[in-house]
C-alpha cells in the first residue's frame, strides 16, 4: 500500500476519502503505534498519550477529503498530535505526573529497568541503569518545544525540513531547539 515511509499511494488516499472502511482501518493500524509512542514520551502519561492519539485519528478521518498529498499524511499526522498535545497544556489540564524513571504505580519497575539490555556483568548493567534513569530525567527536564524536536528527530527519525512542517515553525529554529535540547543534555 505504501509509496514511501511517509505516505500512501494516491488511490489508497482516495479509497479512505470515499469511507472504505478497510483503507481507513489500515491506515489507523500503520501510523497509529508511532503517533502513540511520540504522544506518550512527549507527555509521559499513557491515558492521556491514548486519548491524544484516538483524537489525532479522529481529526484524520473527519479531514481526511482536505488532505492532498498523501505522501505527506504522516507529517500531517504529527502535527495533527502536536497541536492536540498543545491545546490541551494550553487549557491547563496537565496533572503532575510521574517522571519516566518511576514505574506507572509503586509495585512496577521503572523504565530504566524495563528497558532491554544486552548481557552485561553485573557492573555494567547498574551502570546502564543508572545513565537510562539519567537520559530520561533528562529528557522529561527539556522544554516541551526542544523535547519533541529531539524526539521526533531521534525516535521517529524525521528530517529538520518535517519537523518544522509539523511544528509549524522555521527549519533554522528547529535546528536551534534541537542544538539547545543536545546541550542541555
Amino acid at each position: 500500500m505504501a509509496s514511501s515511509n511517509d505516505g500512501l499511494q494516491a488511490a489508497s488516499l482516495r479509497a479512505v476519502k470515499t469511507g472504505d472502511m478497510a483503507a481507513i482501518r489500515e491506515v489507523v493500524g500503520r501510523f497509529q503505534p508511532a503517533v502513540y509512542n511520540f504522544l506518550l514520551k512527549l507527555c509521559a502519561d499513557r491515558a492521556l498519550a491514548e486519548d491524544l492519539s484516538q483524537d489525532t485519528f479522529l481529526r484524520f478521518v473527519r479531514n481526511v477529503r482536505t488532505i492532498e498529498n498523501p505522501a505527506g499524511l504522516r507529517t500531517w499526522l504529527y502535527r495533527v498530535a502536536r497541536n492536540l498535545y498543545l491545546d490541551h497544556l494550553r487549557k491547563g489540564r496537565l496533572r503532575k505526573h510521574a517522571s519516566l524513571d518511576h514505574g506507572a504505580d509503586a509495585t512496577s519497575p521503572p523504565l530504566s529497568e524495563r528497558l532491554p539490555a544486552r548481557q552485561a556483568t553485573p557492573e555494567q548493567a547498574l551502570l546502564l541503569a543508572g545513565l537510562r534513569a539519567q537520559l530520561v530525567r533528562s529528557l522529561n527536564a527539556l522544554p516541551v518545544a526542544q523535547r519533541e524536536v529531539f524526539l521526533l528527530r531521534h525516535q521517529e527519525k524525521l528530517s529538520f525540513e518535517q519537523i518544522a512542517s509539523i511544528t509549524e515553525t522555521s527549519e533554522n529554529t528547529v535546528k536551534s531547539r534541537m542544538r539547545y535540547a543536545l546541550l542541555r543534555l
